[in-house]
């Protein structure tokens, strides 16, 4: 559904109308043809939908006293909507996106709402895809990661070049471990989407996720022409 915002005139819009999408780039305003992407069944998506269904019904076996906690701890933990505006997250929801990240992240479900915590400031750079070599490495500022956090990292497959809006080709690849500043994805990536090929472009988002709360901190972005060796 698409969305208005509104001031004495239309001063925004996003999301989907018909057979339309609005969205914004540093250009300004656009509208895009809405296309429907395909579902694969893949193990990976199966495993996502399968966690999905498992936290959904964990919501449900909490106690009221429990879900009435994180009901009361949605005014803490603010999403920003694609007017850039702060919004809260229903109770059920922000349930099940924190337990999300934290089992991603290899940690254990909290049926307890936390409190929110500070997620530190990262920066990548010197992303580089080698098509030949089969290596795909970035650099990652500080190069340790701040105590009780994991680095997530998303990518899109190999691309082309010319393709310009590319946030809802990224998938999450895995968790990630920076040695000495350098962070290599390569079998992660390899085992989601295969090798690219030489001359497209890969995409990838990076950020912190508190390994206490499963809140997620700002991401980061990179794009690179892959290269063969």
């Amino acid at each position: 559904m698409a969305k208005v915002k509104f001031s004495a005139l239309v001063s925004g819009m996003r999301n989907k109308l018909n057979g339309s999408v609005f969205s914004v780039n540093a250009y300004g305003a656009y509208l895009r043809n809405k296309t429907s992407p395909t579902n694969p069944r893949s193990d990976y998506q199966q495993a996502q939908r399968q966690m999905l269904g498992s936290l959904s019904a964990s919501w449900r076996g909490l106690t009221q006293d429990q879900r009435n906690g994180w009901i009361a701890a949605t005014s803490a933990f603010l999403r920003t909507d694609a007017f850039g505006d702060q919004q809260s997250l229903q109770g059920n929801t922000l349930f099940i996106a924190l337990n999300k990240n934290l089992l991603n992240a290899g940690e254990s479900q909290i049926d307890a709402a936390p409190s929110p915590v500070e997620i530190p400031s990262i920066a990548i750079s010197n992303l580089a895809v080698d098509a030949g070599a089969g290596t795909f490495t970035f650099d990652i500022d500080p190069g340790t990661l701040p105590d009780d956090t994991a680095l997530f990292v998303k990518a899109t497959a190999g691309i082309s070049p010319g393709k310009q809006y590319v946030q809802n080709l990224l998938r999450w690849i895995g968790t990630e471990t920076p040695t000495t500043g350098s962070v290599d994805f390569s079998s992660d990536y390899t085992a989601r989407f295969g090798t690219p090929a030489e001359g497209e472009r890969v995409s990838i988002e990076v950020y912190l996720v508190s390994t206490v709360t499963g809140q997620a901190g700002v991401p980061v972005s990179a794009t690179t022409i892959v290269t063969s060796a």
